[in-house]
């Protein structure tokens, strides 16, 4: 049964909040400072930052102060951040430590001198908490000073997992000596919460450091190092990512593969290797060298994956191929396109798909028949791939059977199948709403809103509302 506070908190009933903050038991006034802090204003209320600040100073109750201290993190305000600042010096360790959430949930450097002070806490959380806060500080402020500060404390054995994560998200120069240090000496889990940190860092000294990690004893260290030189994009790591390809660990070799594909430098021996992994006897190890062609997106590269499609009979890796297929370049795609005809049964419905999805409208006929399909999934993946190609590009024909295609899948037994449909007929309704009718399909939203019980289908009913302003 809902509560009289919890009901209040629904209503935004901020006098009655105030009421029970003040003079209820301690139940309710704790629960009340809570329902407070969770409440979204459009402008701070001082009368209710007032109230909080009278609980955390005056209340008996520790649990009522430690929540109105946490609601503060959220109302604040001037003399909120003095009551919480003050609240660094309660006798109970609750409030300390949720004092601490709190100056963390603000990011503002004047706690800095606060929480440097709960660093040496007797309560190991409240501790703990200082350390988390002065990281959301420090990632914002990029504090040097803190770094210092939580540099101490990386002996401390307790501490070291949350003391090494917040210097690593702080992502200053002066952070990459700490967590290089904690690299080379720490114990396993420590070492891969230091490598976030390094791999985070554009200095050279890091980029040593993640290359050199792809050899690690650790695999998920080595998957880590692979991913963070992906995301770098540059050349001069293509040698050492190809190397991993060889990994044991079939999750380093798939990271390394996304990580070709993300820096899309085309060469004879990424191409050669890439072309093996293809044909792995491992579904993931094929799908991620179909996302690394797409990274690559060259001529050859796209004629690996019409490749690949022909000789795919995995279903989840053909549509992973497709996937990709349809974010190559509509350059790439227009020169290898010669390759659909070669293609069979499945394949070639699946690759129209693809083509669709890359917005060539030459298929749309392809996918408004796959509308009609016995597999749901097929169904699906046609009305996705109607959305691709832009309605300015259909004739009036086209777009009339497209919209009523749409609307018969509109009540398919799956609700994929139902979502999908819903948004492609919104989005084809705003691009031809001028050159055909398009009442009757309007009419067929407005009627699902009403009837449509599932919740992600409603929420594609509601982005088609929005979309056409009905």
């Amino acid at each position: 049964m809902i509560s009289e506070v919890e009901e209040m908190k629904e209503k935004k009933d901020i006098e009655g909040l105030m009421r029970s903050l003040q003079q209820g038991d301690t139940v309710e006034r704790a629960d009340s400072a809570k329902a407070l802090g969770m409440i979204d204003f459009e402008e701070k209320e001082e009368r209710i930052i007032s109230a909080l600040v009278e609980r955390v100073k005056e209340d008996e109750s520790p649990t009522v102060r430690a929540n109105a201290v946490l609601a503060l993190g959220h109302v604040g305000g001037d003399v909120g951040k003095k009551a919480l600042e003050e609240s660094a010096n309660d006798e109970d360790w609750q409030v300390r430590h949720d004092a601490a959430i709190a100056m963390g949930e603000y990011r503002d450097k004047n706690f800095i001198d606060t929480l440097s002070f709960l660093l040496e806490d007797d309560e190991r959380d409240v501790q703990k908490k200082a350390v988390e806060a002065l990281g959301k500080i420090g990632r914002k402020e990029k504090g040097e000073k803190i770094v210092s500060k939580l540099e101490d404390f990386l002996d401390v054995p307790e501490l070291r997992r949350e003391v090494v994560k917040a210097i690593g998200q702080i992502g200053t120069e002066k952070a990459l000596e700490p967590l290089i240090k904690v690299f080379e000496d720490g114990e396993k889990e420590i070492r891969e919460i230091a490598l976030q940190g390094i791999g985070k860092l554009e200095e050279e000294e890091a980029e040593k450091v993640l290359v050199d990690a792809l050899k690690d004893e650790s695999w998920r260290i080595r998957e880590d190092a692979a991913a963070f030189l992906g995301e770098r994009g540059e050349e001069k790591f293509v040698e050492p990512l190809s190397g991993s390809l060889e990994d044991e660990k079939d999750h380093v070799v798939e990271e390394a593969l996304k990580s070709l594909g993300k820096i899309g430098v085309e060469s004879e021996k990424i191409l050669k290797n890439i072309k093996e992994m293809v044909h792995d006897e491992r579904p993931s190890i094929r799908i991620a060298s179909a996302e690394a062609l797409k990274g690559i997106d060259s001529k050859r590269s796209t004629l690996l994956l019409f490749g690949a499609l022909k000789e795919e009979s995995n279903p989840r890796v053909l549509w992973s191929i497709a996937e990709s297929l349809s974010e190559v370049s509509k350059e790439n795609l227009k020169d290898t396109m010669s390759e659909i005809d070669s293609l069979e049964g499945d394949r070639k419905d699946i690759a129209a798909v693809s083509m669709g999805k890359a917005g060539f409208s030459k298929f749309a006929d392809d996918m408004i028949s796959m509308l009609d399909d016995d597999r749901w999934k097929v169904r699906q993946k046609a009305a996705e791939a109607l959305r691709g190609i832009n309605g300015d590009e259909l004739s009036k024909r086209r777009a009339n059977r497209a919209l009523s295609k749409l609307r018969e899948r509109c009540e398919d037994n799956d609700k994929w199948v139902r979502a999908e449909s819903v948004r492609t007929l919104a989005d084809i309704i705003f691009d031809v709403d001028e050159q055909v009718d398009t009442e009757g399909s309007k009419e067929k939203l407005l009627r699902m809103a009403e009837v449509e019980a599932d919740e992600d289908v409603l929420e594609a009913v509601n982005y088609a509302k929005n979309l056409l302003d009905i």
